[in-house]
């Protein structure tokens, strides 16, 4: 083998075994993040469940996670794993977890709402983390500084949260008390680093601030049109007498343009029973109806074809050439042709009117057989006598 090929197959080995480390390795985070999950579904089952809409899920989702996230830092500060150390400070993070604990504990046994609970918990949050920086800027040290400059961030975290949470003029409170709390550790501290910081952050929460209300405005907007959607789709299904189902069963069969017995079984399958013989009973009815009015047409014309039949009820009726088209699904050629057999069969003249023709023709039927066949077409003779709009 020679040292090229040596090459190329040490290089394809190695990257074998590369590939099979990633894979390794990502199965291992999958495993990981499904375990993870898997805890976190055990901790959101203590939570209530009084929240239905997707509002309430979305402000009590930011509000167990915010609290867990934030008791779980307080614990690695008050162990001096991370954050600043000293009795003050541990003293602050003390009572902010307990104050966090017990309004979490007042939400999970309903002692108090979760709007006001989740902004009592981001405010004291914020209150703490202004103290925080007041007593890092009036002892200053490189560290203090850096700590007022984390603070910062941490401020904008609880705004993000507040604007997640859909909680409206909360973010601004946020914003207002930490760029205050900054601008007085500033003129405090005379620090060039918090000066040449003050206008980046201040730029930087303002536009938070503005993106945040438009967030929030915007989808209280889509929660208001969605609201009255809703209320128009329950009267509309009251009015209707329909439920979801069998309205979507209507479109889909209208969709169709020559449905065949397995669309109809599919129809009434979503539809329901008793859709399914109200229907079935109109239908019936309706072509009971339609072959009375057929039988009549083929006693007073006799000469004519079936197909023929069909257009002199609908000229009889009152239709245009193109309604009847659309009706029977032919073309304009064929109907005219139609017309133009009917009109030769019948033997009428150019100036005649073949609809004034064909009623005249039904009426004399009727007197003969003893019925009414004029109301039973459903249609009304003009006082006047019209032309043909479309002679052959």
């Amino acid at each position: 083998m020679s040292n090229k090929n040596k090459f190329s197959f040490a290089t394809a080995l190695a990257f074998h075994y590369l590939c099979h480390k990633i894979k390794n390795v990502m199965n291992s985070l999958s495993a990981l993040y499904r375990i993870w999950r898997r805890q976190l579904t055990r901790l959101e089952s203590i939570l209530p469940n009084t929240e239905i809409t997707l509002e309430g899920k979305q402000r009590q989702a930011v509000y167990f996670y915010g609290t867990f996230t934030s008791l779980l830092s307080i614990l690695f500060t008050l162990s001096d794993m991370t954050g600043p150390s000293g009795i003050v400070f541990s003293t602050i993070n003390l009572v902010s977890a307990i104050a966090s604990l017990l309004l979490f504990i007042a939400y999970l046994t309903r002692h108090l709402k979760l709007t006001p609970a989740l902004t009592s918990a981001l405010l004291l949050t914020q209150t703490a983390t202004s103290v925080e920086n007041l007593i890092c800027a009036f002892y200053p040290s490189s560290f203090h500084i850096n700590l007022i400059t984390a603070n910062m961030m941490l401020s904008a975290i609880a705004m993000m949260l507040a604007v997640l949470a859909y909680l409206r003029w909360v973010p601004t409170i946020i914003a207002a008390t930490s760029l205050l709390t900054f601008g007085i550790c500033t003129l405090i501290t005379r620090d060039e680093g918090l000066m040449c910081f003050l206008g980046v952050f201040t730029f930087i929460v303002v536009i938070v601030c503005i993106l945040g209300e438009r967030v929030i405005r915007n989808y209280q907007k889509l929660q208001s049109e969605n609201s009255g959607l809703k209320s128009d789709e329950r009267s509309l299904m009251m009015a209707l007498r329909l439920n979801k189902k069998q309205v979507k069963a209507y479109i889909e069969l209208s969709m169709v343009n020559k449905p065949n017995a397995r669309d109809m079984e599919v129809f009434f399958d979503m539809a329901g029973d008793a859709v399914k013989r109200k229907l079935v009973t109109a239908v019936m009815d309706y072509l009971n109806k339609e072959n009375c009015k057929r039988e009549r047409v083929v006693s007073a014309f006799p000469e004519l074809t079936p197909s023929e039949h069909e257009v002199c009820m609908l000229i009889v009726q009152g239709k245009k050439q193109s309604e009847i088209c659309t009706l029977l699904n032919k073309t304009q050629t064929n109907i005219s042709a139609h017309r133009g057999h009917i009109r030769k069969k019948l033997g009428l003249n150019p100036e005649d009117n073949l609809r004034d023709v064909l009623t005249e023709r039904m009426k004399q039927q009727g007197k003969l057989s003893g019925s009414t066949p004029l109301s039973l077409m459903h249609f009304r003779l003009p006082q006047t006598a019209q032309n043909d709009e479309n002679q052959a």
